[in-house]
């Protein structure tokens, strides 16, 4: 259950990208490298905050779904992976994995930092397959690192001032499937 609802803003308008990216793509043997530059320039750019306030329907604080104007983000992405069981002539893949996104730019117009984005993230992990057993696994674990948030107690509906953003620490997030 959760304890604090978000609730509708009937002016939110949806939100509208150009999208932009160049890299490249290396498979040799039983390596694989990557990298990318990417760009996105937002019109609406979808935020959220928490509201904190007597309504008539909700008592005390709710989250808030709000457009930011315009934004950019751009970054880079690298990437590598290697099949260990193809390079030992074993008939499945075991791959080991590291990408790594940096955002170089993550901003609005007004050139204020966008909230509840990490500058550095970091996934590594490993992929199990064997079509021979019919078994596809995968371990990942993610790092975000540091983020900034928005003071969610202002009851504004729209980012005020650069003031606002805080530190909200950093995350780890596990996954297997």
């Amino acid at each position: 259950m959760m304890s604090t609802p978000f609730v509708g803003n009937p002016d939110l308008e949806p939100e509208k990208s150009d999208n932009f990216d160049i890299g490249f793509d290396l498979d040799w043997h039983f390596l694989f490298l990557s990298g990318t530059w990417f760009t996105s320039d937002y019109k609406d750019m979808i935020g959220y905050e928490t509201h904190k306030g007597a309504d008539e329907h909700y008592n005390g604080k709710h989250y808030w779904y709000y457009n930011v104007d315009c934004a950019e983000i751009q970054g880079i992405e690298l990437g590598v992976k290697y099949d260990m069981a193809g390079s030992l002539g074993y008939n499945l893949q075991v791959e080991p994995y590291i990408y790594w996104t940096h955002l170089l730019k993550f901003e609005d117009d007004n050139g204020w930092k966008l909230p509840d984005r990490s500058r550095n993230s970091l996934s590594k992990g490993l992929v199990f397959i064997s079509e021979n057993i019919g078994l596809a696994a995968c371990l990942d674990v993610t790092y975000f690192g540091t983020q900034e948030g928005i003071d969610r107690v202002s009851g504004s509906s729209q980012i005020a001032s650069q003031e606002k953003l805080e530190d909200v620490g950093d995350a780890w997030v596990v996954d297997f499937r």
